[in-house]
Formats: C-alpha cells, sequence, structure tokens
C-alpha cells in the first residue's frame, strides 16, 4: 500500500495555514496514521535549516559509532527531560546545536 508516508509540514511554516485547526488537525492525524501503520516516516518541509540538519546527522553518526559502553554514559539528565536541548553532550565532545 504504497511506500513510506511522507509528512509535508509547510502548513506549519505558513502564518495564515497554521492557525488552520481543520488542516492542523488533519496533519496530526496523518502523523498518527504514519505512527501507527509504518512506525515512522518522512518530514518533508520542516523548515529545519540544512546546515543544521547536516550538523545533527554528523552528531548523530558519531554518537552511534561509539561501544555500547560509552553511548550508556551519555544519559540526558532530568533538566532536558521537558526541554529541548541545545547541544548534545558526547564524552569528550559538545556539539552546540544553536539555531541558525
Amino acid at each position: 500500500a504504497g511506500g513510506i508516508p511522507v509528512i509535508d509540514l509547510s502548513p506549519l511554516n505558513n502564518s495564515e495555514l497554521s492557525n488552520d485547526q481543520q488542516l492542523i488537525g488533519s496533519l496530526v492525524s496523518e502523523i498518527g496514521n504514519a505512527c501507527k501503520d509504518w512506525g515512522f516516516f518522512q518530514v518533508i518541509n520542516h523548515g529545519v535549516h540544512s546546515d543544521l540538519q547536516k550538523r545533527i546527522e554528523l552528531v548523530a553518526r558519531k554518537f552511534f559509532g561509539l561501544s555500547t559502553e560509552e553511548k550508556r554514559k551519555v544519559a540526558l539528565t532530568a533538566h532536558f527531560k521537558n526541554t529541548t536541548p541545545s547541544a548534545i553532550l558526547l564524552p569528550g565532545s559538545i556539539c552546540q546545536l544553536e539555531a541558525v
């Protein structure tokens, strides 16, 4: 039944459309269905700058390249549980994720 679901977030980046509750509700349903049916989805038109995407991918590759023992040392503290961290801490390094 088709390929991996693709979710277009462009309505959230449009001030006129972002207030359309019916459109937002449809988007939420689309995300929910993708999670339920596939377990994941691809997001397009999210507004995240490509330089930031590349930096995040680099840090993710670095993290997942660590041994299991090293990965277990990296944990979110209570401070980050309800906030968006501005950096990812890895043993011996830090990668800043400030918005561009």
